[in-house]
């Protein structure tokens, strides 16, 4: 699927490039669901940061005072620090902030300024400059979760899936290095490039006697890697090595079933569902307080079929064959419970509350309901999956 020695080239895989998501080392400081408090968060930061060299260059402290530091006031990494003992003070930068894939299911707000993170790896010449694309991204190796993929258009974090590994559909050539290595700066060009391989359009036209478009490699590698089959009898090769792709007999299915795929992961805030029922127990609330999330629970932990979305809502006749399909270890719907809730952290004390995503009140309780029906399509899609068979 993808080789690291012929990265950027042409050679015997089926993508040019691929990358692991961003790492920040501070992820409480850079990602929030709101992006007015995360640019509050960062200045606070940078401003504090700033101070700390003015006060260590007036006052001679050595480098250790200031590590130790509060957590409230900063968070350091040895890339940070580097730059504080080279008096290299940092700047707030708004066109920095970005929409990004958190988790699956989960999308926040990120700042990716180079210097207040770990490494972009090579996500800046996926994404440059608020370009769209699609990326497959992948269980990477080292992990204990099952392998799994999931397709979307947002900046991946690292952990988006687990030790993620992100293949696009187009990348953007570059026209400058500033650093080397993981932690890759670099200036893009207006230059947009197929990340599919001519080698591997050479492959399926030879194998299948016919053209093959770059989408349509694009979706079927998509389709095979998310067929249930696939994933269990390549389960031990999976943990080991990224997928080989096979050639399969009729391709046409895995093409439509990893476009049709895609868009329901892409998609995932947008689907209606009328198979649940919505029990609302005071109706004469405003809407900001009647679907204000906190903690999402089940019922009772025996019992996934109901779940109390809040003290007012409480959804019921929840399907049960939802819970059969899994994405980076959990149900979508265990997703949305888990990640959708008000926290604070410990260490920096940054209030992260999903409340404050989106201007439409009703918004989690929307995602909840859509992720439901979602994942119902998706295993009526399975169901029509061809038995995997190779060409002779």
């Amino acid at each position: 699927m993808g080789d690291k020695g012929t990265k950027g080239a042409e050679g015997p895989s089926i993508f040019r490039t691929f990358t692991n998501g961003v790492v920040t080392n501070r992820d409480s400081w850079t990602y929030n669901f709101s992006k007015l408090r995360l640019a509050e968060n960062i200045e606070r930061m940078i401003k504090n940061y700033n101070v700390f060299i003015d006060e260590k260059n007036k006052s001679g402290k050595p480098v250790d005072s200031f590590i130790r530091a509060k957590k409230s006031l900063i968070s350091w990494d040895q890339g940070l620090l580097e730059d504080f003992e080279k008096n290299k003070k940092a700047k707030f930068i708004s066109d920095e902030i970005v929409l990004a894939n958190y988790r699956p299911f989960q999308k926040q707000w990120l700042y990716k300024e180079r210097q207040l993170i770990w490494s972009p790896y090579k996500t800046s010449s996926i994404f440059p400059n608020g370009k769209s694309n699609l990326i497959i991204t992948l269980t990477g190796l080292g992990t204990n979760k099952d392998f799994g993929a999931l397709m979307s258009k947002e900046i991946p974090d690292r952990q988006v899936m687990s030790n993620a590994q992100c293949f696009p559909r187009y990348y953007y050539s570059e026209t400058g290095s500033k650093d080397l290595g993981p932690t890759l700066e670099m200036e893009y060009t207006e230059s947009k490039l197929d990340a599919i391989s001519d080698w591997a359009q050479i492959q399926f036209k030879n194998a299948y006697k016919r053209d093959f478009t770059k989408d349509e490699i694009f979706y079927y590698v998509y389709g095979v890697i998310s067929a249930p089959e696939f994933q269990s009898k390549y389960k031990n090769e999976l943990r080991k090595d990224l997928p080989r792709i096979p050639l399969l007999k009729g391709p046409e299915r895995y093409i439509a079933y990893g476009k049709e795929l895609g868009n329901l992961h892409l998609y995932y805030e947008n689907h209606n569902n009328d198979s649940v029922e919505v029990e609302i127990s005071n109706k004469s609330v405003k809407d900001e307080a009647l679907y204000k999330v906190e903690k999402i629970r089940y019922v009772t932990s025996g019992d996934k079929s109901a779940i109390v979305f809040n003290k007012y809502i409480t959804i019921k006749n929840i399907p049960i064959e939802i819970f059969g399909y899994f994405v980076n270890g959990k149900t979508p719907i265990d997703w949305v419970i888990d990640r959708y809730q008000y926290k604070k952290d410990s260490d920096s004390e940054n209030v992260n509350d999903p409340n404050e995503y989106s201007d439409d009140p009703k918004y989690v309780f929307k995602l909840l309901l859509s992720v439901i029906s979602m994942t119902k399509s998706i295993l009526d899609l399975q169901k029509d999956l061809p038995n995997l068979e190779l060409l002779p």
